[in-house]
């Protein structure tokens, strides 16, 4: 009896080329994600992250991030004031020491409790003239601030609300410029 051993191999071989060449590669991961707020389904390019402590028994932590039109003026390691035009957010976390900042969950403390691992204030300014005023400063509320630290980068993300009942998201990963008030 004659047996065609060379056929089965060929055939399984094909099937796994196959299934191997018309798999795509996922492409939806975080590090594809871009540093921005997201407001009203409008997306808002966020490229300066800064870390501000403030000292205190409460230890706050002022999380800012900035489009590329403000400008941060410092005196040293103390933010001073703030110039241009364009949009910023800002979160006050609750940390268990004011010169570093813990990884984790920071959920909205909405009764003024001030525990460490939660932020009690958080705002968007949309197109603001940091120099003059002008432009929108909505106050944002509820949702949950997630950082990552891996070495001297951090991975921001919030999802949220604004008190106009608006979702609004952020996504900053980055260094974090430290300065103090």
């Amino acid at each position: 009896m004659k047996t065609k051993t060379g056929l089965f191999p060929m055939v399984i071989f094909l099937a796994i080329c196959l299934i191997n060449f018309s798999c795509k590669k996922d492409t939806t991961s975080s590090s594809s994600s871009k540093n921005q707020i997201t407001y009203k389904g409008t997306e808002y390019a966020m490229n300066k992250g800064y870390m501000v402590d403030y000292y205190g028994s409460m230890h706050t932590i002022e999380l800012d991030f900035f489009s590329s039109g403000v400008t941060v003026y410092a005196n040293g390691n103390v933010m001073d004031s703030l110039g241009g035009t364009g949009n910023g957010m800002y979160f006050d976390l609750i940390n268990t020491d004011s010169t570093t900042l813990a990884t984790g969950n920071y959920p909205y403390d909405s009764v003024g409790n001030y525990h460490p691992g939660t932020f009690h204030s958080a705002g968007f300014a949309l197109n603001y003239n940091f120099s003059h005023g002008g432009g929108q400063i909505i106050t944002v509320y509820g949702g949950t601030v997630s950082v990552k630290k891996t070495g001297t980068n951090y991975e921001i993300s919030y999802s949220g609300m604004t008190y106009g009942g608006d979702p609004i998201s952020l996504y900053y990963k980055g260094a974090l410029n430290h300065y103090s008030y």
